[in-house]
């Protein structure tokens, strides 16, 4: 089953009366429990790319279905709780409210949907991530790798069908982002979607996939990743 497929998927600005194209006709399927990764250097176009998958940008042509809802075609307020419901993003801009806890932090997916908090996933994304300590801090009296778990949880709580993840690890030192792309791992062997985007082959070589998007925004699917490594051996 595909979770995300794109159709002939294009984005082009104009910069200087010149049409530059971030992402050139890219067809791509993520399939449901697949660890992907889409990499490329800094302005290849990824994180349009994200933009795109995520519902955050419109294209200049072609499609995106998220389980085969095209997200286009629904009205700009139920994309936004379709998005909600169905798609995780986590990047290197974690954007924690300030004044929020971390656990209000994390549950602020539910409460726009006017949902009561749902403890029992807190609790467990709390354990899983090692957050049971921090979750009455603000974000000022976190270190940027427990800041970058906590937008982790906040991606995960609403259990989405797609976890996006753009560069989540790209401020940390190496033991922090290995620590992060370990926790990606272990989210996907316990059964989560997920495709990172990064500029860091080694990053990508523990995802089953890996796709490449070059200067220009052409994507192209390269190898299969090492994709059977345990969250054991990233340190």
């Amino acid at each position: 089953m595909d979770v995300v497929v794109t159709h002939n998927l294009t984005k082009a600005y104009r910069l200087g009366g010149v049409e530059v194209l971030a992402v050139n006709d890219a067809n791509l399927r993520i399939h449901k429990g697949e660890f992907a990764a889409i990499v490329g250097p800094p302005g290849s176009g990824k994180t349009t790319l994200y933009h795109l998958l995520g519902g955050l940008e419109t294209p200049t042509s072609g499609t995106v279905e998220i389980n085969g809802m095209e997200l286009l075609s629904l009205p700009d307020t139920q994309q936004g709780i379709f998005r909600r419901q169905t798609i995780g993003y986590t990047s290197q801009d974690v954007h924690l409210t300030p004044s929020l806890t971390a656990e209000e932090n994390i549950l602020m997916p539910t409460l726009l949907d006017a949902q009561a908090a749902d403890a029992e996933s807190l609790m467990e994304l709390s354990g899983f991530l090692g957050l049971e300590d921090l979750l009455k801090r603000l974000p000022s009296e976190l270190s940027d790798e427990q800041k970058q778990r906590v937008a982790l949880a906040r991606a995960l709580i609403r259990r989405p069908s797609i976890l996006l993840a753009d560069e989540p690890a790209g401020h940390l030192d190496k033991p922090a982002a290995y620590e992060i792309l370990r926790l990606l791992l272990e989210a996907n062997q316990r059964g989560q979607t997920v495709a990172l985007f990064t500029q860091c082959p080694n990053y990508a070589g523990v995802c089953q996939r890996i796709l490449v998007i070059e200067d220009g925004g052409t994507l192209i699917e390269v190898r299969k990743g090492g994709g059977a490594c345990s969250p054991s051996q990233l340190h």
